[in-house]
């Protein structure tokens, strides 16, 4: 009987906080439950309800995810509007507010495949949790060639080794986005030796200004 008193009452309080909070406040703890099950399904609102809450005292006590593995908030920042969960042993969700130029609020959802080689797919949302238009295109492994240093046939040779791409993405710092490149473990070793000359293994950065995301500066990786 107290097992169920104590998940009725934790409902309540979802509810609670969902309905009595306004939306206004943008705060992305009240966003994260807010979030629609059909966009992070391995995890249930009551779940995200439980990480939050022991994000918010500094536990990292995890949750069963739909697959019977476990979840965990790794990195959360009510000041930074910031949510980090490792939703499976080989996957993580992050979460983060920003503002547009017309001081509209934005959610960016970021999910990473870390195995068998890391890759990212983001996408944007309002506050109501509708997909928005401001896509993000995400880099690919050839961006990261250093053009100057090839001939025009040998960068055709070079953009078809690297016709794969595997680009981590992650929220750094203000409305900013690192991506990190992976491509080149998906390569033969006689491909990865015939491009890694020619590759700028520095991280890109990306940060939004003018409703667009734009390309920053390379930066350590």
């Amino acid at each position: 009987m107290i097992p169920l008193l104590k998940k009725i009452n934790k409902t309540i309080f979802i509810f609670l906080v969902l309905n009595i909070h306004p939306v206004c406040a943008q705060h992305i703890g009240e966003l994260f439950l807010k979030m629609p099950d059909e966009l992070l399904p391995i995890l249930t609102q009551q779940q995200r309800f439980e990480l939050l809450e022991y994000a918010k005292i500094n536990r990292k006590d995890s949750v069963k995810n739909a697959f019977n593995g476990y979840a965990t908030v790794t990195s959360y920042d009510s000041l930074k509007q910031y949510i980090a969960v490792k939703t499976t042993r080989v996957s993580i969700a992050e979460f983060r507010v920003f503002t547009d130029d017309n001081q509209n609020h934005i959610i960016g959802v970021i999910q990473t495949v870390l195995q068998p080689i890391p890759s990212s797919t983001i996408a944007l949302y309002n506050t109501n949790w509708q997909p928005i238009s401001r896509r993000i295109t995400i880099p690919k492994a050839t961006d990261w060639l250093s053009t100057s240093a090839l001939s025009a046939d040998l960068l055709s040779t070079m953009q078809k080794i690297l016709t794969n791409s595997f680009i981590s993405l992650t929220f750094s710092g203000n409305a900013h986005i690192t991506a990190t490149n992976h491509s080149l473990s998906f390569l033969s070793r006689e491909d990865k030796q015939t491009v890694e000359p020619f590759v700028v293994t520095n991280n890109r950065q990306y940060n939004f200004a003018e409703n667009i995301w734009h390309f920053s500066q390379n930066s350590k990786p």
